[in-house]
């Protein structure tokens, strides 16, 4: 949950500007951490999403005229206990481009498998990871994608309530530091952390 800047500012007991200030640069602080941090696990899950309102021809899937996605998650475990994601707006679904965010944002070993829909773009990868290239069916409960799709829905259903896609960044900030206790416990790790990398 996070917290308005009028509750910040009678936390820290500073002007509501100044709270509105720190929100910023916290903001900055967990978003630049999160554009250089890499996956690093032994089990991923990738698909392209589509997201923005209906196309007005009625189309859904690949044939749209939405935003696509790329959008990796780390899990510890095969299919269980999500870590992190990283969402990234592509041109269209294609391997080079899959291939070019993976290098820079996924650490790759052969040892470590990465779970898709059955999509031909990942087979791009399959030098470099266990690329598991099958199609899914989304009507079994548990099936290799699950917390991938879940996210996926909640991201739709966020970017569908209103906020604008320059807003995406925001939701995969909050995804991936729902384990932090308080927004005062972010906050501190992200100064120590910006002292540090000075």
């Amino acid at each position: 949950k996070g917290i308005s800047s009028l509750e910040l500012s009678e936390e820290l007991k500073v002007n509501y500007k100044t709270a509105c200030l720190l929100q910023t640069k916290a903001r900055i602080l967990m978003k630049n951490s999160n554009s250089k941090k890499s996956l690093d696990s032994s089990f991923y899950e990738s698909d392209v999403a589509y997201t923005g309102a209906p196309s007005h021809n009625g189309k859904r899937g690949l044939g749209t005229d939405k935003q696509p996605f790329l959008v990796v998650l780390s899990t510890e475990q095969e299919n269980k206990y999500p870590l992190y994601i990283k969402l990234h707006e592509i041109s269209s679904d294609s391997g080079n481009i899959i291939q070019a965010f993976f290098d820079q944002y996924v650490k790759m070993s052969n040892e470590r498998k990465l779970n898709t829909d059955g999509k031909s773009t990942y087979n791009i990868l399959k030098t470099r990871l266990q690329v598991i290239n099958e199609v899914i069916d989304y009507d079994k409960e548990d099936h290799r994608l699950y917390f991938l799709n879940k996210i996926i829905s909640n991201l739709n259903q966020y970017l569908l309530s209103g906020v604008s896609k320059g807003m995406l960044r925001l939701y995969y900030l909050r995804f991936n530091h729902r384990k932090c206790r308080s927004i005062m416990d972010k906050i501190k790790n992200y100064i120590t952390q910006s002292i540090n990398d000075s």
